[in-house]
């Protein structure tokens, strides 16, 4: 009852829901239903968590429906309800309708699907005769059959496919291959274009006298059966020609063919003839040469066999004529002529005289006497002279020159060289100053010297100082070499002194400027105050410096140390230290209360102590005190030392009132007195002690 009473509550306050899988489900025709009806499934949730009923069951086939009613060998639809128990949570129940669709997956089947064969430009007049299809559910008469013979092109030969779809009504689709044939059965045609007449020895295709047509293929095969023609001699030859289509279609034609030699013989002649040189002779062989080949196309010719005639004298330059004449066997007769020139194409020789060589801001050359021209043809004054040189006497350089000698004949000769401006005079130096280095630093040494060149700027001089062997950090002298090279590499050279030496005085460093000492007290240690001491050359140590002090510990006042170091070539350095011996210290005073009697003398200081390095003076204050009247006065001593620190302390001295009391009074006070003093004698002894 427990048990219960918690699902109740649980069921009562959590909100429950109930969720199905598998509501529509497909089933092939004549496939057995009873896997499938265990498919659908339920699931509760109770606030979005899934729970479980041990106890939970399932009632299918409810509210008047029956698993029994499911036929798998019809197509169609069943709605079966079914109903969710949950015995855990209060009997909670849920009903749905589950779809069972009984489905066919199996496409039609083709039997039989016939093939096609179809001359050019005809056409299949029925696609369907003798398709024959079946299904496993459908009649035949239910089934839409469709071909698809787009690809088929009844003007090409070929075989095309084409493509048969059935399709039942449940949406399954198969499909079949087949085929139509499109032929070619009319063989080419053959006709006569020209006479069978060629000629001998030439290349002849026999396919150019004839015209061979085909109704369809634009490429057709033609066999020349031509074995009995002999090409290389005159006649009458049979032969066969033979047209065949790529549908083997084939025409035949027998004929005959005339060899005849109506060619003239050829002369060709070297293409862009030489010109003839001025003074060359000239015969037979030497006009041959101006043939390249000759030919015939019957008659074996060759270059010999050809007649030459000319006008040429080759003394004189000019143009001349050449014929050439060859005939063969057949009569066929060629002749040539060509144009040649006697010329002169020799251009003239050039030579230098002397090397092109100027000093700078020398005269400037008249070139032309530099160099020899020479020509085999013409007179020196025939023959045109150029020279391109652009160069300047007043600028060292390289120039390039150009020199051109051409003839009446335009034969041009050039040479080109070079033009050189140089300089061969070397700089000037002059040592304005001694080499004094006393920093112990290398120096930029140019600044010693002056220096000059005929043509180079003294900007562009090179000054040079060889000073790699001295060591600058050592004090001593050194020779060097000094150069100076101007832009052509002349140079001048000098040795000269370099002296090191040192005017660096030593340093010295001290912690201080000024200290203050207390009087009377201990020489301080004066080597405790400098900080460093050095030299650029010489190794110091605080031992190198001289000390000398004037300083007297005794007295109030200002004195200077004096410090002095030396290196070890007299480098002088000093510092001085200023030393202030001072009192900075108020005495320390001692005031004790006393008491007198009435109208008795006394001593105003008596009772008054101090302690101080130095002697002082006492005083008090106020002075109007009226010590004649009994009671207690106040007194203030000022107590100043003679730098004039001072100390101020007060102190109380009692009048006694006049008494009458027998001596026993005086000899307590006798006592006392004794006692105060004997105790003031012990505070001051310890107080000394404490400050020593």
């Amino acid at each position: 009852m427990r048990f219960i009473f918690l699902i109740i509550t649980l069921f009562a306050t959590n909100n429950l829901n109930v969720t199905w899988e598998n509501t529509v489900i497909d089933i092939m025709l004549g496939e057995s239903p009873e896997p499938y009806f265990e498919l659908p499934s339920a699931h509760l949730f109770m606030d979005d968590e899934e729970v479980f009923d041990p106890l939970m069951y399932y009632e299918r086939g409810v509210e008047f429906t029956s698993l029994l009613d499911v036929n798998t060998n019809r197509i169609r639809e069943y709605n079966i309800r079914y109903r969710v128990v949950y015995p855990s949570f209060d009997y909670l129940r849920n009903t749905i309708t589950v779809k069972f669709r009984i489905l066919d997956r199996t496409p039609p089947t083709f039997i039989l699907v016939p093939s096609f064969t179809i001359p050019l430009d005809g056409k299949v007049t029925n696609y369907f005769a003798g398709v024959d299809v079946i299904d496993n559910y459908y009649k035949f008469e239910e089934l839409t059959l469709h071909v698809d013979a787009t690809r088929v092109n009844n003007k090409v030969v070929g075989t095309y496919k084409i493509i048969y779809v059935a399709t039942d009504p449940s949406g399954n689709v198969s499909s079949c291959e087949s085929f139509v044939n499109v032929i070619d059965d009319i063989p080419p045609s053959i006709t006569l274009k020209k006479e069978l007449i060629g000629e001998v020895n030439e290349i002849i295709d026999l396919r150019n006298y004839f015209t061979i047509k085909d109704n369809y293929n634009t490429v057709v095969t033609i066999l020349i059966l031509d074995d009995y023609i002999d090409y290389a001699n005159i006649g009458i030859y049979p032969f066969t020609v033979i047209a065949r289509d790529q549908s083997l279609n084939e025409t035949i034609l027998d004929d005959y063919f005339l060899l005849v030699d109506t060619t003239k013989p050829i002369i060709e002649l070297k293409p862009n003839p030489k010109t003839i040189r001025v003074f060359t002779t000239i015969d037979s062989d030497f006009l041959l040469s101006y043939i390249l080949y000759v030919s015939d196309n019957y008659n074996l010719l060759t270059i010999n066999d050809c007649l030459t005639f000319h006008n040429i004298d080759s003394s004189y330059i000019g143009d001349y004529q050449v014929t050439f004449l060859l005939r063969d066997s057949s009569l066929n007769e060629a002749i040539k002529t060509l144009k040649v020139s006697v010329v002169d194409d020799i251009a003239p020789s050039i030579s230098i005289k002397t090397d092109l060589i100027f000093d700078v801001f020398d005269v400037e050359p008249f070139l032309i006497n530099y160099f020899e021209v020479v020509d085999n043809y013409y007179d020196p004054s025939d023959i045109a002279i150029k020279i391109d040189c652009k160069f300047n006497i007043n600028v060292v350089g390289t120039y390039q020159l150009s020199f051109t000698a051409t003839d009446k004949s335009k034969n041009t000769a050039s040479l080109n060289t070079y033009l050189y401006v140089v300089d061969n005079i070397s700089p000037i130096i002059t040592q304005v100053h001694d080499i004094v280095i006393s920093d112990f630093t290398r120096k930029n040494l140019s600044g010693y010297f002056t220096y000059s060149d005929n043509y180079t700027p003294v900007n562009n001089l090179i000054f040079t100082a060889y000073d790699m062997n001295i060591d600058y950090k050592e004090v001593g002298s050194y020779e060097i070499v000094v150069s100076v090279k101007d832009s052509s590499s002349n140079t001048t050279i000098i040795l000269v002194e370099i002296l090191i030496v040192d005017i660096i005085p030593p340093s010295l460093e001290l912690s201080s400027e000024s200290i203050v000492v207390m009087i009377n007290s201990e020489e301080i240690n004066y080597l405790s105050y400098i900080i460093s001491v050095s030299d650029n050359v010489t190794y110091l140590t605080t031992e190198n410096v001289l000390i000398k002090p004037e300083v007297n510990y005794f007295q109030i006042g200002k004195y200077q140390v004096l410090y002095e170091v030396y290196d070890e070539f007299m480098g002088y350095n000093s510092k001085i230290l200023i030393v202030y011996v001072d009192d900075l210290f108020a005495p320390r005073v001692y005031a004790h209360d006393i008491i007198k009697k009435f109208n008795t003398e006394f001593d105003i200081f008596e009772g008054i102590s101090y302690e101080d390095e130095t002697s002082c003076n006492i005083d008090y204050f106020p002075k109007n005190i009226n010590f004649l009247s009994p009671g207690t006065k106040k007194v203030f001593y000022a107590v100043t030392d003679l730098r004039g620190n001072t100390t101020i302390v007060s102190r109380n001295i009692e009048i006694e009132p006049f008494s009458k009391t027998p001596i026993l009074s005086e000899y307590y006070f006798s006592i006392g007195s004794l006692i105060l003093a004997a105790i003031s004698s012990l505070y001051l002894y310890f107080k000394k002690e404490k400050y020593d």
